[in-house]
């Protein structure tokens, strides 16, 4: 469990430091924008290896009983998740009106993982996804933090295609990738 949690501190301390413009800022510039981002990006690979780590040795013990409603409109809410992670990354009209989907995406994705679960690994790693996703939304929204483009239609439509393939995909490996199958 130490290597989960250990985990889990370095991937959302880091990501917490960079939502906190004052502590971010003179770090960033005292090493460069460049390096700064190569830095975050290596504190966060290193942080994403350890959870991976950790989640394989972490105990499977039950903290509550799993929510069969969230294992049932798990494929369905991941999927929407999904495509709002897509989304998050054109210059589509679901970017431009829902302002951060990443993050709501992952609200998704993490509050049906930990309602699907129970454990206590799956209680600590989809509870910090779910808590940071909370605290980086407030942080944005208090900074006024909003992408400035002008919005297409072929945007939305990469966007859910590209996230209903991917979703597709991780709901037919999920067994295979995670050990849990979703279907069947």
């Amino acid at each position: 469990m130490a290597v989960l949690l250990l985990g889990l501190l370095l991937f959302f301390g880091i990501h917490v430091f960079v939502a906190i413009r004052p502590w971010r800022d003179p770090v960033a510039d005292r090493l460069g924008e460049r390096p700064w981002k190569g830095l975050v990006a290596l504190l966060s690979f290193a942080g994403i290896g350890l959870i991976v780590w950790g989640w394989h040795l972490a105990p499977r013990d039950p903290v509550f009983a799993p929510s069969m409603l969230a294992r049932q409109i798990a494929p369905i809410t991941v999927s929407v998740a999904i495509v709002l992670f897509a989304a998050a990354n054109t210059r589509a009209w679901i970017r431009h009106a829902l302002r951060h989907p990443m993050l709501l995406g992952i609200l998704l994705w993490s509050g049906t993982h930990l309602l699907a679960d129970g454990s206590v690994r799956a209680t600590w790693l989809f509870g910090a996804f779910f808590a940071y996703a909370v605290f980086d939304l407030i942080a944005v929204l208090i900074r006024g933090v909003k992408a400035q483009f002008t919005p297409s239609w072929s945007g939305d439509v990469v966007s859910v295609l590209i996230g209903l393939i991917v979703a597709d995909a991780i709901i037919w490996g999920h067994g295979w990738l995670f050990g849990v199958a979703v279907l069947g």
